[in-house]
């Protein structure tokens, strides 16, 4: 919330062990483990991923590194007075609702949404233009949610990630490792 952020990603495991889980998860586990005893989490951890590549410029740089601090004075880690705290623009989601948007062809890609846009199920996201067989393929929505991450380089090939987006419900088939297609 105090980034800013149009998606936040919620799980209590996303498979691997990325190191923001790795430092909190044993105090989850510990509390899980023993129900009797009032365990307080020891440990906030979290990932924050700031923007792709192509989409940073000074504001919003500037902007994010004030975000950072005054996430960081709120929580009494740095002396001074926080901002006042932004208005959430949307519930976080389960990281298990996120639909990967895979290539199916190769070719250029051509988005028909932007980041944060919300898509409902059906809806075309992307059209691979295979200029080579002369074809154009429409990439629909799985899922209804919000278009979080587009690939910077416009060209594809079949299995790339093209996007992906935020659903509030869990997809079926995600499997253990919630981070990977």
């Amino acid at each position: 919330m105090e980034m800013g952020t149009v998606v936040t990603l919620i799980a209590e495991s996303s498979g691997g062990d990325p190191f923001d889980e790795a430092c909190s998860k044993t105090f989850w586990e510990l509390a899980k483990k023993f129900p009797d005893y009032p365990l307080p989490n020891a440990c906030l951890s979290a990932t924050i991923e700031l923007r792709g590549r192509c989409d940073v410029q000074h504001e919003t740089a500037i902007k994010d590194a004030n975000n950072i601090f005054s996430f960081l004075v709120r929580r009494k880690h740095i002396d001074g007075e926080p901002s006042e705290l932004p208005v959430l623009l949307n519930d976080a989601t389960p990281l298990s609702g996120v639909q990967q948007i895979l290539s199916v062809d190769a070719g250029v890609i051509v988005y028909k949404k932007e980041i944060g846009d919300f898509v409902k199920k059906g809806e075309v996201v992307a059209d691979i233009v295979n200029a080579i067989e002369d074809r154009v393929i429409q990439i629909k929505s799985e899922t209804d949610g919000i278009l979080f991450t587009k690939r910077a380089n416009r060209l594809t090939q079949k299995g790339l990630i093209l996007g992906r987006i935020a659903g509030k419900n869990s997809l079926e088939g995600k499997g253990e490792f919630l981070l990977s297609p």
